[in-house]
């Protein structure tokens, strides 16, 4: 049989195709010349790595007499637009990919046929481009994790300007993908770290994005004048408070934000799993199919994921398990002046300190 086929239609399919078998053959060569200052796109880690090496410093700093430092949360603007192709490539045959993959992933990007798919559904006339990095491949995370992994151990290598945990653990900056926060000691040590990083941007022709770069200083002397840092030609807005990799940094080290954070979102949360078993009839399976979207869309997704905040008191459990017990008791239609011990184990549920203290023993087993 005679097949006519225009393999311009399917060459997007064929491209992930090859993407996916490149990925698979060279990721573990990748991932162990990686150092743990990046963890995007990486299996096996977590945001919740860099946030408990965050947290874990601010609560030192914050309750012993050591030096004051500064937090600067940087963000490369468009980072994954403006990769640049020599660069990249350069950086992946560090990386360990030095066979013929490299070839092929360096051929692959070198002559794109691009089209844009229009809102109305229609798909423009390819254009060819040079030397860039395809946005949406499998691939493209990780090669961005792999150059901005540099920067931790370049900074590694100054020896002096790094903070050391403790004074003994040095600590590079900590980045997800694009995302990076560095900890210097509040001074000179801070404006040296600052420079480098903004070098190290510059060799790479990635630029910072100043709206999105916050510097937060940590430390008993709050009176202390902290050097301005730079942004290319801004200075750096200086907060007490700012988000990174979801959770909110604080400068006194307290977590009641988070867990506001964590109780809003999960007010939500209950609106839409009751809206889910309102429109949908589930008959007989009502209360499994409740409180498995209990277990997952409030639960394992939300309320839980606070291992790795430190000083966590009764105060805020109290109030993430109230956010439960309102959907709980609204699930079974039951008054919430019911008896706490028997609220839980009537439907078999775990209460969410005993959840949280599991997954806190298993994050640091």
């Amino acid at each position: 049989m005679c097949i006519n086929m225009d393999l311009k239609h399917y060459h997007v399919k064929l491209r992930s195709i090859l993407d996916k078998l490149i990925y698979n053959d060279n990721y573990s060569k990748i991932d162990k010349h990686m150092s743990n200052s990046n963890i995007g796109a990486r299996k096996g880690r977590n945001i919740r790595d860099h946030l408990f090496v965050i947290n874990a410093i601010i609560n030192d700093i914050t309750k012993s007499k050591q030096k004051d430092i500064d937090l600067q949360i940087i963000d490369v603007s468009k980072c994954f637009d403006k990769l640049w192709f020599s660069e990249t490539a350069n950086d992946l045959y560090e990386a360990g990919v030095q066979d013929d993959h490299f070839t092929t992933i360096t051929n692959a990007n070198e002559d794109c046929h691009v089209a844009i798919k229009t809102p109305w559904g229609s798909i423009s006339e390819r254009k060819s481009i040079n030397n860039i990095e395809m946005q949406g491949t499998v691939i493209t995370s990780l090669k961005c994790s792999v150059q901005m992994d540099t920067i931790g151990p370049d900074c590694l290598n100054r020896g002096g300007d790094i903070y050391k945990y403790k004074n003994c653990l040095p600590i590079p900056p900590l980045g997800m993908v694009d995302d990076v926060l560095a900890v210097g000691y509040c001074g000179n040590d801070s404006l040296k770290l600052n420079a480098i990083i903004q070098s190290k941007m510059a060799t790479k022709k990635l630029e910072l994005g100043a709206d999105k770069c916050f510097q937060i200083h940590v430390g008993n002397n709050v009176s202390k004048q902290c050097p301005d840092l730079n942004v290319h030609q801004d200075i750096v807005k200086k907060v007490s408070s700012e988000k990174y990799l979801g959770d909110i940094i604080s400068s006194n080290g307290k977590i009641d934000e988070n867990i506001e954070d964590r109780v809003n979102k999960g007010k939500g949360r209950v609106n839409s799993i009751l809206s889910l078993l309102e429109e949908i009839s589930f008959g007989k399976n009502y209360f499994e199919m409740a409180l498995l979207f209990r277990e997952s869309m409030l639960i394992n997704s939300l309320l839980s994921s606070s291992e790795s905040l430190y000083n966590v008191e009764k105060k805020h459990i109290d109030k993430l398990e109230a956010c439960d017990k309102d959907l709980l008791t609204r699930i079974f239609g039951v008054p919430s002046s019911i008896s706490y011990e028997a609220f839980y184990l009537a439907p078999g549920c775990l209460p969410i300190k005993y959840i949280l203290q599991g997954r806190s023993l298993m994050y640091y087993w």
